[in-house]
């Protein structure tokens, strides 16, 4: 069979660390021919990334320029990158997130009529000049390319709203869990010392970064005033500032924090030494969109310092909250982390929600898929954390919508039917219950499931899970081992379950009315209905009869 020849395009720090695991995959399969570029959009950190990676482009167009603008970028990499496409002629280009390096990379790729795989789609602030030029640059790739990888479900609704075809949308998790969980070791040696004491001399580490355009100016200055109010209000609080070279960060960052001796600014770190940094911190202060998402899958809290974020899933689970750039609001934030042990251990024990160390294999998956090579799709990534684990007000997860939880367990029979295994469907109907008692009572099942297990809520009142090799007896039994353990959160288990004032009796009562529909496909059983018309039906009440 034909191989397939695919050119990846990059030009920034960020895109090599997300696309390295995909360019990894695709250099060690049979089935691809791979060609890289780099664009040089950004040089001194593009090549440390590169090197930590062992990867070697095969092209690099060297754009950059003292005092480039966007327009300079683009331009110059969409010549550049039109010239290489015309000359290798791959079969797919592949571009990562929202650079003006993708964007122009893309746009070189429909100028040639060659298709687009977009790694990381699916993105939104609905909001062009937040963040500035990325938002539109996302947007855009949207309309050109072929293929969308998309991380997270939510990222998949945005593309199925604004009307791209399901079929050509992949939700695959993101690429940079993949390549945390490649860096951060247990015993990591940094090179510079004092990193190595940083939270390891009985203080609390905070890791902060700030890079975004819409940062510039009075909101910098703002960051920097909370940081020191901060340190100062806290003895044991000390803070490593990643520094980024831009002057308009780089400048007020130094004259406001660098004589403070809890305060270490450094520049710019590699990503080893980032990631492995975040593992050892108590919280991460950032508007850094990758960030947001690395530091989640290490058990840390985030507060992100913008208005708007394309990446929601955190804030929607608890492990991240929005607080702007506001000197009052990041001092509020930062100080209930740092005083309330419920807060702080509220925003650490969630699951991530952007990915599970498989993305990149699902990205090559999909690809094969489209291209002749394999029979079923890459199994998507979901996140088991539907609902949030704070004790803050509920903020609601935009529920799985039934196009794609149809879609996915259509793929999930096809592939039992594969491997000769049967699927059973529950649905936990809790029509009865109140938005927090369903909250709870989620998030209780969900983290007693198995990884090979998923679970969508289709409303506000509705469970459904989905068994793989489960039959009809083993699902049964599942579901009530499940019901059993939300006697623990609804009798209080937990500090804030303790403060919903409800007495056991109350809760036995509304326990016993949730219901259990099941519904077994056999290998050689298409759909026929869907969960909830499923006819094998039992009460609580009627379980615990038998």
């Amino acid at each position: 069979m034909k191989k397939i020849k695919t050119m990846t395009i990059f030009g920034t720090r960020p895109e090599v660390i997300k696309l390295a695991p995909v360019i990894s995959r695709l250099e060690k399969s049979p089935n691809f021919d791979t060609v890289l570029v780099t664009t040089g959009q950004h040089r001194e950190m593009l090549g440390q990334a590169l090197g930590q990676f062992g990867i070697e482009p095969h092209y690099n167009l060297d754009i950059m320029q003292p005092d480039q603008g966007v327009s300079d970028v683009t331009v110059s990499s969409l010549r550049g990158v039109e010239e290489l496409i015309s000359t290798e002629k791959p079969d797919l280009v592949l571009v990562q997130g929202d650079t003006t390096t993708a964007f122009a990379g893309c746009l070189a790729a429909f100028y040639q009529q060659t298709a687009v795989g977009h790694v990381e789609a699916g993105l939104r602030t609905y909001d062009k000049y937040k963040p500035f030029p990325e938002e539109i640059n996302r947007s855009l790739i949207t309309q050109l390319a072929d293929l969308h990888f998309v991380p997270t479900v939510t990222a998949w609704e945005s593309l199925r709203n604004e009307g791209v075809d399901g079929e050509k949308i992949f939700i695959t998790g993101n690429t940079v869990i993949d390549a945390l969980f490649q860096v951060v070791k247990p015993a990591y040696t940094f090179a510079d010392p004092a990193l190595a004491e940083a939270g390891n001399n009985g203080k609390r580490l905070i890791v902060v970064t700030s890079h975004r355009r819409e940062n510039f100016g009075q909101p910098i200055l703002d960051i920097c005033g909370g940081i020191v109010e901060i340190v100062d209000n806290f003895d044991d609080v000390e803070v490593v500032f990643s520094v980024h070279r831009n002057p308009k960060v780089r400048v007020p960052v130094q004259s406001l924090l660098k004589d403070h001796e809890r305060i270490r600014l450094v520049d710019p770190l590699d990503y080893m030494d980032m990631a492995n940094l975040i593992a050892k911190s108590y919280m991460v202060l950032t508007d850094s969109g990758g960030l947001q998402e690395e530091a989640p899958a290490l058990a840390k809290p985030v507060l992100v310092l913008r208005d708007l974020t394309e990446r929601p899933e955190a804030v929607q689970a608890g492990l991240a909250r929005m607080v702007g750039t506001s000197k009052r609001a990041i001092v509020a934030a930062a100080t209930e982390l740092l005083t309330s042990i419920a807060s702080y251990m509220a925003m650490t024990q969630g699951i991530s929600p952007y990915g599970d160390g498989m993305a990149a294999s699902r990205i090559i998956g999909a690809i094969e898929y489209v291209n002749g090579m394999r029979q079923t799709k890459p199994a998507p990534f979901m996140s088991r954390m539907v609902t949030p684990t704070t004790g803050d007000q509920l903020v609601s997860e935009r529920p799985l919508s039934d196009e794609l939880f149809y879609q996915q367990l259509d793929e999930r029979i096809k592939r039992a039917k594969l491997e000769r295994k049967r699927v059973s469907v529950a649905t936990i109907d809790m029509e009865k219950t109140n938005r927090e008692e369903f909250a709870r009572a989620v998030r209780t099942i969900t983290r007693s499931l198995r990884k090979t297990d998923s679970a969508a809520a289709l409303d506000g009142k509705r469970l459904v899970l989905v068994l793989p090799g489960a039959g009809e007896e083993q699902a049964q039994h599942t579901t009530d081992r499940l019901l059993e353990n939300l006697a623990g959160p609804f009798q209080g288990r937990r500090e804030e379950d303790r403060e919903a004032g409800s007495s056991p009796e109350q809760l036995e009562e509304m326990i016993k009315t949730i219901n259990v529909k099941i519904k077994t496909y056999e290998s050689d059983e298409e759909i026929t209905e869907k969960p909830d018309a499923a006819d094998n039906t039992k009460s609580r009440a009627a379980s615990r009869a038998e």
